[in-house]
């Protein structure tokens, strides 16, 4: 790794560029929600070096002669398409030297930390999919899972570090909507269900549902606006694009 640098200027993901960062009315492609389809061969190359590099809980990184936008989106893509690393730093530093840059992270949790946390996720995946009939098809597995997220979060306004993630979702049982949306995307992933977290707004605040693909074809899911009132609803599943607004 090279040491000599010129400058460090700090990132966070709230400044990454998001997918389907538009409002779900407007119509999306399948291929948006494959990683290989949606990034270019280089930022493909920086995805999977940030992806090892995180695993291992590696502080330091190479990029080399790359730029910022290319490094912004294959970030994206890591915090994006894994729900179940939960521990992708949400800020890192970009340290500019002469033949490129560096990223330097800074861990939320230790290794071990996560290794104990990890076993807990696993517990509490076992109870939710006692209530799944892994021999459904697509629509009914979808609508367990939503039914059951319901049914177990609520909704954190005290917006803690761990409800944007999975722990938080499904180990403490508080989420923010994105919480919500890392927790469904990581279910329905354990059932070949193919699903993506999409961020907008609603309401002029910043929001995340995910799109989800049900016997091939893409729909809009919103399991936090329909997990209100301790009433679960259905009015924000697998909905398509025309009759979905998360306004």
């Amino acid at each position: 790794t090279k040491k000599q640098t010129q400058n460090t200027t700090v990132a966070t993901t709230k400044g990454t560029i998001r997918f389907s960062s538009s409002l779900a009315t407007k119509p999306q492609k399948s291929e948006e929600f494959d990683v290989g389809a949606v990034l270019t061969a280089t930022q493909l190359k920086i995805y999977n070096k940030i992806l090892s590099a995180v695993k291992s809980f590696e502080t330091l990184i190479d990029l080399g002669n790359v730029n910022k936008f290319d490094i912004m989106y294959a970030y994206s893509a890591v915090n994006k398409y894994n729900p179940s690393i939960f521990w992708v730093p949400q800020e890192f530093n970009f340290i500019k030297y002469s033949n490129g840059y560096n990223l330097k992270f800074s861990y939320k949790y230790t290794a071990e930390q996560v290794q104990g946390m990890a076993q807990k996720i696993q517990s509490a995946v076992s109870d939710f999919q006692k209530k799944i009939n892994a021999h459904s098809d697509d629509y009914s597995i979808t609508l367990a899972v939503h039914d059951a997220l319901c049914e177990k979060i609520t909704y954190d306004n005290s917006f803690s570090d761990n409800s944007y993630n999975i722990y938080g979702a499904l180990v403490e049982n508080k989420a923010t909507c994105e919480g919500y949306s890392r927790a469904y995307q990581y279910l329905l992933s354990l059932y070949q269900i193919q699903s993506v977290l999409v961020s907008g707004q609603s309401n002029g605040d910043g929001h995340m549902w995910n799109k989800v693909c049900v016997n091939g074809s893409w729909y809009n899911t919103d399991v936090t606006f329909d997990d209100a009132d301790n009433i679960v609803n259905h009015f924000f599943l697998n909905r398509t694009d025309a009759e979905f607004s998360p306004n």
